[in-house]
Parts: structure tokens; sequence; C-alpha cells
């Protein structure tokens, strides 16, 4: 219970400094640079979720040690370092960018990616308070380092630095000593002899896990790229609220359904079924309520808390929160399905599933935009939510039939 506790307590602390990132920027700066932090987060995110190919999750649900943890961990780096180096490509040659606030958000991406393998060695183990006290720190240090470097230059640019400086400070403080032991155990020596063909055989495994990291990572940048190019950044900037907390909703939601892989996992290879629906069932009502709550209190206070908090000029990200809500509320519920489908390690499925959810999202929100404007591309948004959580109960479905 303290464990979980420790967890929950990490993801709210690193969720929240997350959105103060944006309220930093937002305050201190235009629209547009909202608009320029966005779109660097809406172009590099794909690329490093395909590089670190959920292995978070994946490591959590590898209950019988299939793959060594240096397997995971060469097949890490190696696939960082080559989306980096593309990641700085494609910063270079988009005109729309903030440099500045862009090769940030980059370097951030790649020690986030990193720590992923981390967090799920952790995971695997029932150490998901190391993951908590880590979150809480990566979000205190980021916001104290930003607002030290800000007071320091008085530069936005400069400041956002202090995003990734925390998180390194974090991994080099705080996670790199505390690698679990097992791992650590092995050696110097164990992180350079793994195997050439046990990696290979790792990345053809999670490769589909990769792609759908892509491609939910493209179905959530969609919407803000389509509205950089068509609206222009600052429109993009105006409404990035309503859109970063559609976000940080969905980062917390996936970190705190995390800790039940490894358990519905066993599970399912012991051919207990029923306990484990019977599990998902009680944290699918859960999230259904939290849902509902948060529709509510979109809708009734969604305009007036973005109006105090970012200011008059994002007040259009308040007249679609409620919209946004109604699309979290049922990522929610299609995230406590997900649990079940990587579980049993159904990394294909996975892959098929978000390829199908792009697709649809890329209809739905460019049609929506063109007959309704920035609203149907929330509206595109929700709908495309409905249909991952309708896809996601039927691959369960199809899941458990055939156990």
């Amino acid at each position: 219970m303290v464990r979980s506790t420790y967890f929950l307590a990490g993801n709210l602390a690193f969720v929240f400094a997350q959105f103060a990132v944006l309220l930093f920027i937002a305050r201190l700066g235009t629209p547009v640079a909202v608009g320029g932090y966005m779109l660097a987060l809406a172009v590099l995110n794909p690329m490093f979720f395909f590089a670190r190919l959920d292995m978070r999750r994946a490591y959590a649900a590898d209950s019988e040690g299939t793959h060594s943890y240096y397997d995971y961990r060469r097949l890490n780096i190696g696939l960082i370092s080559i989306i980096t180096v593309v990641g700085v490509l494609a910063l270079v040659l988009d005109e729309e960018t903030v440099l500045g606030l862009a090769f940030a958000v980059l370097v951030s991406r790649a020690i986030d990616s990193y720590l992923a393998l981390n967090y799920g060695a952790h995971l695997q183990s029932g150490r998901q308070h190391v993951i908590g006290i880590s979150l809480a720190l990566r979000g205190a240090l980021s916001i104290l380092c930003i607002f030290l470097l800000h007071a320091a230059t008085s530069s936005i640019a400069v400041a956002i630095w202090g995003l990734p400086l925390g998180w390194a400070l974090t991994l080099a403080f705080w996670d790199a000593p505390r690698t679990n032991q097992r791992h650590a155990a092995a050696g110097k020596e164990a992180s350079f002899s793994a195997d050439s063909h046990a990696v290979r055989d790792l990345f053809f495994l999670l490769i589909p896990l990769g792609v759908a990291g892509l491609l939910g990572q493209l179905n959530a940048s969609f919407p803000r790229l389509l509205l950089a190019d068509v609206e222009g950044t600052d429109v993009l900037g105006q409404v990035s609220p309503a859109l970063q907390i559609h976000a940080v909703v969905l980062i917390l939601a996936q970190s705190a359904f995390q800790p039940l892989i490894p358990m519905v996992s066993r599970s399912l290879r012991e051919g207990k079924k029923r306990s484990v629906v019977v599990v998902l069932l009680k944290v699918g009502c859960g999230a259904a309520l939290v849902g509902l709550v948060s529709c509510l209190g979109a809708y009734l206070l969604g305009p007036w808390a973005i109006h105090i908090t970012f200011g008059e000029a994002y007040a259009m990200a308040g007249r679609f929160l409620g919209i946004a809500a109604i699309s979290w509320s049922l990522r929610l519920l299609s995230d406590v399905a997900n649990v079940l489908v990587i579980g049993s390690q159904k990394f294909k499925h996975t892959m098929v599933l978000q390829l199908l959810t792009l697709l649809f999202s890329i209809v739905f929100i460019y049609f929506g935009w063109q007959y309704l404007g920035i609203e149907g591309v929330f509206i595109g948004i929700a709908v495309t939510s409905g249909f991952a959580f309708l896809s996601n109960i039927f691959l369960c479905q199809l899941i458990l039939r055939r156990r």
C-alpha cells in the first residue's frame, strides 16, 4: 500500500510539473512560444515513443525473463542514439520550429526514453515506490532549474533547458544508483556481453510495440500538426492548454494502470482468467467515475479555470475543454482494457489497433476541421477515443475467448 501511494503521488507530481512548464511558457511568453513548444512535442514524441519500444510495459510483462535486462538496455541505448540524430535533423529542417525550445524538448525526450526501461524493471520487481520518487524528483528539479535559469537569464529559450537538466540530475543521483540489485549484481561486464542475436530477436519481438507507440503518438500529434499548418502556431498555442491537459491526464492514467500488468501477465499464465476480468472491471468502474466527474468539472469550470490560470489569450482552450474531457474519459476506459492486451503479450494486436485508430483519427479530425473548424478538431479527437475504447474491448473479448 505504501509503495502504491508513493507511485501515485509521484505520478501526480510529475503530471503537475508537465502542466506547470506549459503554464510558465504561457505566462512569460506568447501563444506563439506555447505553440512552438507543443509543435516540438508533436514532431519528437512519435520518434522517441518508437525508440523506447514500450520497454517499460514490455519488461514489466516479461515475468518469465525471456530476455535479460542487458539485452533490453543495449537495444534501448542504440535506438535512442539513432532517433536523437534523426530528431536533430527533423527540427533543423522544420521551418516552424522554435529551435531553442525544441532542442531542450529533444534532450528531455531522450532522457525519458532511457528511464523507461529502468521503470519497467522496477515495475516487474514490485518497486513502484522507486518510480514514484523518481517522477516526483524529476518534476520538482525541472521546475526549480527552469526558474533558476530564468532568474539568471530572463530568457524562456534558456530557462526551458531546466527541463532536461532536472531529469538528468534525477537520473544521475537517484535512478542510476538504484538499478535493481539483480541487474547490478551481474557487474559491468554483463552490459557489454549482451548476445547480439538475443538483442536482434528482442528488437523483432518488440517492434510491434514500437510501431504501436509511434502510431499512438502520431494520433496525438496529428491535431497539433494540422492546427499549426492550417491555423498557425499562434492558434495552436491558444488551444494548447486543452490539448496539454488531455495529454497529461492520459500520461497519469497509463502510469496508474501499469502496475497491474505483471499481475495480469502472471494470472493469465496461471489460467486465472476470471480473476483478471474481475480486477479490470473494478478498475474500469473507478475510471468511469473519474471520467464522469472530470467531464462535469470541465464543462462547468473549464472556461473559468483556463482564464484564471493562463489568461485571456487562451480563452479558446476553455471553450473546448469539455469536449477534451469526453475524449480523455473514453481513453481512461480504453487504457484499462489495454492492460489485458499488454499483459497477454499480444504486441502485434496492439500495433494493428493503433494503426486503425490513427487512420480513423486522420479522417475524422480532418473532416471535422473542414466542416466545423477548430471545434471539429476536438470533436474528431473525442470520436477517435471512442473508437479506441470499442476496439480495445473487442480485442479483450477475442483474447479471453482464445484462452
